[in-house]
Formats: structure tokens, sequence, C-alpha cells
């Protein structure tokens, strides 16, 4: 629980810095359209080094 809330506070504190107006909780908020891409970005990222474990093994 820890980790988690400190991965929130960190991924949560560089979108929001980053961003200001309007619509910037559509795009930097905890189900925001950046946050999930870069989300996607790690799950790829993380699943093709898992891959890349299973065949050295």
């Amino acid at each position: 629980m820890a980790y988690s809330s400190h991965r929130n506070a960190v991924i949560q504190d560089s979108f929001d810095l980053s961003t200001s107006g309007e619509n910037a909780y559509l795009w930097t908020g905890e189900s925001g359209i950046l946050v999930a891409l870069v989300m996607l970005f790690a799950v790829w990222v993380f699943s093709q080094r898992s891959q890349l474990m299973q065949h050295k093994i």
C-alpha cells in the first residue's frame, strides 16, 4: 500500500506540474489520458522484459 501511494504521488505530481487549464484533469488526473498512456507503456516494457527473461531460461 505504501508503494502504491508513493507511485501515485510521483506520477500525479509530475503530471500536475506539467499541465494547467480547463481540461488539465482530463489529461493528467488519476484516470487521465496521459497517465493511462504512460502506464500502458510501462506494462508493455515490463512484459517485453519478462518475455526476454523467459526465453533465456
